[in-house]
């Protein structure tokens, strides 16, 4: 049994934090100041943080 908790505490402490500096350092500005709003068809529309809607058609982002 402590074996496992061990293995459990060595595995947050060590997880979560790599994982937030991952994420911070893969993120960029543009990802991080949008909120999806919704889909309209295959349009997704996106609020940016100055209140701008920008609408992302996902067909023309795949490669055909």
């Amino acid at each position: 049994m402590l074996t496992i908790v061990v293995i459990l505490a060595i595995w947050v402490v060590l997880s979560l934090p790599l994982s937030v500096i991952l994420g911070h350092s893969m993120s960029t500005p543009e990802e991080s100041e949008a909120e999806l709003l919704g889909m309209e068809g295959d349009v997704a529309v996106f609020r940016r943080a100055d209140g701008r809607l920008d609408r992302v058609s996902l067909s023309a982002r795949t490669s055909a």
